[in-house]
Formats: structure tokens, C-alpha cells, sequence
């Protein structure tokens, strides 16, 4: 007999309606530890540290609103982080593997992001309707 492991229907971690949000939840809180990992300012370890507790705290707690903001923002960080990885592959005054390199390996990352990011307002935009 499988039980779920829920103190109520928001925090049951095995609901399928919530899986997407929390699966992204995860990534994004790897991906700002990661960008904390090498040594940044004040300012951008402190937009880290939050964005981190707002996922935590959105992979427990599940609330509707906030997949769809937090998702929106999401798609909107990729969208920059993708000009972001033109902007530099422009630079190069010729186009060899190290360019291409990074040009795919960092669309690959700025897509993986704003796919995420769109479950996330998915699962937001499915819950409203429900």
C-alpha cells in the first residue's frame, strides 16, 4: 500500500500536478548555487541567496501565483541570458570551434532555462483553470 508523503494536498511531493514546478524548482536552485560557487559581489550573491529561498520555498509550499511569476521571470532571464551568449559570439572575429562552441553549448543552457521556466507557468495556467 503506497502512501503519499503529504501533511495536505499542497504538500504531497508525489502529486503529478506539482512534479513540473518542482522539477524546475530544483534546477533553478542548482543553477544560482552554481553561479554562487565562483566568488561574485555582494549584490549578485544576494539576488542568489533569494532566488534560492524562493524556489525552496516554492518546491514545499506550492503556491499558484508564484509559478506563474517566478516562471514568467524564468523565461525572461533566458531570453537575456540567450542575447547574452549572441553578444559574445559576435565578438569573435572568426568563427571556429571555440565560437561555436559556446554559442551552442550556451543556447543549450539558455533554452534548457526557458523550458523550464514555461512548466513552471504551464503548471500555473493548468491550476488556474482547474
Amino acid at each position: 500500500m503506497n502512501t503519499p508523503i503529504s501533511l495536505s494536498s499542497r504538500f504531497n511531493f508525489t502529486d503529478k500536478r506539482y512534479m513540473a514546478s518542482r522539477v524546475a524548482c530544483i534546477a533553478f536552485m542548482i543553477v544560482f548555487g552554481l553561479y554562487l560557487w565562483g566568488g561574485r559581489s555582494l549584490a549578485a550573491s544576494a539576488i542568489s541567496v533569494t532566488a534560492i529561498l524562493l524556489f525552496v520555498l516554492q518546491f514545499v509550499l506550492q503556491f499558484n501565483a508564484v509559478n506563474g511569476v517566478l516562471g514568467g521571470l524564468m523565461v525572461l532571464v533566458g531570453l537575456y541570458f540567450s542575447m547574452a551568449v549572441w553578444s559574445e559570439f559576435s565578438e569573435f572575429e572568426v568563427v571556429n570551434k571555440e565560437a561555436l562552441t559556446l554559442l551552442f553549448v550556451g543556447w543549450g543552457l539558455c533554452l534548457s532555462v526557458i523550458v523550464l521556466a514555461i512548466f513552471m507557468v504551464v503548471s500555473f495556467i493548468r491550476d488556474f483553470t482547474v
